[in-house]
């Protein structure tokens, strides 16, 4: 019976004790190692016998030199992106120059040309609105045929111009076939 229960004691420590110790440790070794801890645990237990530790200096050194190498090159690759990206940059801005002396130069050779375009132009759309106000005083049986004269880019120049009700009534006055062409040219 003693000897029962030693061994139920053996088994209950096993179960208890050092079966979940060796289960949480193992867990976390391998936690650590994930996580990227495990060089520094490594160093930090190289006291211990059984655990040798890198050496220090050599291990040090070549990664150090690996990743200064690695940070000229990547310092010099941007350099020479920069170096690119500013000529880009003074090339377009000098395309850009260019481009609005040339404007410039268009723009006097048209006043040049044409002094009085602007003061014609508004005389214009004066007289656009004076025949659109004409028209819409009319009778629609009278403006019609007046329309039907024009043509077609005259005609829906007064047409889109006009007030609704005015425009509806000439066109229903017009030919249909003529006025369906004036009523498509109007929806473009």
């Amino acid at each position: 019976m003693k000897k029962e229960q030693k061994e139920s004691k053996v088994k209950m420590f096993l179960m208890l004790v050092l079966i979940p110790l060796i289960f949480i440790s193992v867990l976390a070794f391998a936690l650590i190692n994930y996580l990227g801890y495990g060089d520094n645990i490594k160093q930090a237990l190289s006291f211990l016998p059984f655990i040798e530790a890198p050496a220090d200096g050599e291990l040090q050194e070549d990664d150090l030199e690996g990743r200064i190498a690695q940070l000229e090159h990547e310092n010099a690759s941007q350099l020479s992106e920069i170096d690119e990206l500013q000529s880009m940059l003074a090339q377009r801005e000098s395309t850009i120059e260019e481009l609005e002396e040339q404007l410039a130069e268009m723009e006097a050779e048209n006043e040049e040309e044409n002094p009085g375009d602007e003061a014609e132009d508004m005389e214009a759309g004066a007289d656009v609105k004076d025949v659109v106000r004409t028209l819409e005083a009319m009778s629609a049986s009278k403006a019609a045929p007046i329309i039907s004269e024009m043509t077609q880019d005259e005609a829906v120049m007064y047409l889109r111009i006009m007030n609704v009700d005015a425009r509806s009534k000439i066109l229903s006055k017009m030919d249909p076939e003529e006025a369906a062409q004036l009523v498509s040219l109007l929806t473009d």
